[in-house]
């Protein structure tokens, strides 16, 4: 099975891991999911898509231009299709 960059991290926090699709993900923390809701409009959420995308860089002049992130932003939240270049 398939184990997200964050794997470690939700294992450390207690999360419940299930099989999505052949990855190990986190369903449910300790703390339940109303105060996860809670935690998530009060300050910050964190959703793990390690297991959603993949993307192959076939040179690098291309590999220069994914330098650069391509973000979405709104007034609360931010979208970022690449993490690291």
């Amino acid at each position: 099975m398939n184990r997200t960059f964050l794997y470690d991290v939700h294992v450390a926090l207690g999360g419940r891991m299930v099989d999505f699709a052949g990855w190990e993900l986190p369903v449910q923390y300790p703390t339940g999911p109303l105060e996860e809701h809670k935690r998530v409009r009060e300050a910050a959420g964190l959703f793990d898509i390690d297991h959603m995308g993949q993307v192959v860089v076939a040179d690098q002049t291309r590999s220069a231009s994914c330098r650069k992130s391509r973000s979405t932003t709104s007034a609360r939240w931010r979208s970022t299709m690449l993490a690291t270049a």
